[in-house]
């Protein structure tokens, strides 16, 4: 297995959810290959066949894809650290949300984030005294 290196400058969207606020990265359609194609070494040769072994590298795929894509996190309870063994005990809601905004179409991605940038470098509009 070859050592995935993390871009630190790669492009992450904030997806605030209550007081807490998520940021996640985009899967790209290698990262979801390498991922499925790894966890799949893990199933029998006729396990296509065994729905419980199916089920459990389905849930493998996801924890793999939910640690590359979930990057950092602010304000969740307890301030525990980012890690994959904290991320995998995340609900279902912000679960799907990672998912959601991880998977969407990377034009769409990076045109929200150039926003974001837009607007967190605009000067304020608030008058000032």
């Amino acid at each position: 297995m070859r050592i995935r290196l993390i871009e630190t400058d790669e492009p992450t969207r904030a997806l605030p959810i209550g007081e807490s606020v998520l940021h996640v990265r985009r899967i790209p359609a290698t990262v979801q290959r390498d991922v499925e194609r790894r966890n799949r070494r893990t199933l029998r040769t006729n396990a296509q066949n065994d729905p419980e072994a199916m089920a459990r590298y389905m849930e493998s795929v996801e924890d793999d894809l939910l640690d590359y894509a979930l990057v950092r996190w602010e304000g969740v309870w307890g301030d525990p650290p980012c890690t994959r063994e904290n991320k995998l005990k995340l609900s279902s809601g912000p679960r799907e949300g990672v998912f959601r905004v991880a998977r969407s179409d990377a034009a769409e991605f990076e045109s929200e984030q150039e926003a974001i940038t837009k607007n967190s470098d605009a000067p304020s509009s608030t008058p000032t005294e």
